[in-house]
């Protein structure tokens, strides 16, 4: 069958609300519980960290490792805390959650802020952390080593912005999803451009970092591996224009498994 058609015939005759945008991310809709998703708080002297304007998104790749951008973290990097749990419920239920020192941080040895592709597109912008102990394994999502076909259905969460009128401390921060397809056409091998599949949807500030992976079989209950995390917003003052991500099927074997295996 088709695969368009197969993914129309799931969205007619699943009779979910799952994929009925509701302002979230921008126009995305409230994720399920992602285990694989963390939150990066970037300022420690904020007395509640993670309400912190400077917060990035990431995946757990290993017991003790993260993939998020480089972007994220910058060159000059302090201390911060990566919090892993439930983020389908409002931060009221943080004590659900578990928060991670970093013992080490790897940027892509290539990454430099000041240096764009076609004066916007950041290069080489993704980063591994790890985490001062061991999350459990069923937290950690599989990598594509692969590129993947172009009509594969991709989806992105994060608790970043969702509205741009909204304050960032009026947002619930709760864990929201939109779904893409890729665009091949005019994309640089290291990132990955994206379609949408609802009008509008766009990641905003707060999800830069955040994971994006393949389904199985176009079931959005089941996560295929993760593809890349979210780099930037086109037009990053209004987060329009599309959204673009690091391949992290491009740095698996010359970054991410190197530096995960020197580093064990």
């Amino acid at each position: 069958m088709d695969p368009f058609l197969k993914l129309f015939i799931f969205i007619a005759f699943s009779g979910t609300n799952f994929l009925v945008p509701t302002g979230a991310i921008i126009r995305g809709m409230q994720s399920p519980d992602r285990k694989f998703y963390v939150r990066i708080a970037m300022d420690p002297e904020e007395p509640q960290v993670f309400s912190a304007p400077k917060v990035c998104g990431g995946a757990l790749v290993g017991t003790q490792w993260v993939v998020t951008a480089a972007s994220c973290l910058g060159i000059s990097i302090g201390s911060f805390l990566v919090e892993v749990g439930d983020f389908t419920k409002t931060d009221e239920f943080e004590f659900s959650r578990d928060h991670f020192s970093a013992t080490r941080i790897f940027l892509h040895p290539r990454y430099d802020p000041e240096i764009t592709f076609d004066g916007n597109v950041q290069m080489f912008d993704i980063a591994l952390i790890r985490l001062s102990s061991p999350v459990p394994k069923d937290r950690v999502i599989p990598m594509c080593d692969n590129f993947q076909p172009f009509h594969t259905l991709l989806g992105v969460c994060g608790t970043g912005r969702t509205s741009l009128n909204k304050l960032r401390s009026e947002e619930k921060n709760i864990l929201m999803e939109t779904h893409f397809f890729e665009n091949k056409l005019s994309c640089r091998k290291d990132n990955i451009c994206t379609k949408e599949l609802y009008a509008k949807s766009n990641i905003c500030d707060g999800d830069y970092g955040s994971p994006l992976f393949t389904f199985n079989n176009y079931n959005m209950s089941d996560v295929g591996c993760l593809y890349g995390v979210a780099s930037f917003a086109r037009d990053r003052k209004t987060c329009s224009g599309g959204s673009f991500f690091t391949s992290v099927s491009y740095f698996y074997d010359n970054f991410i498994k190197l530096t995960m295996k020197l580093y064990e």
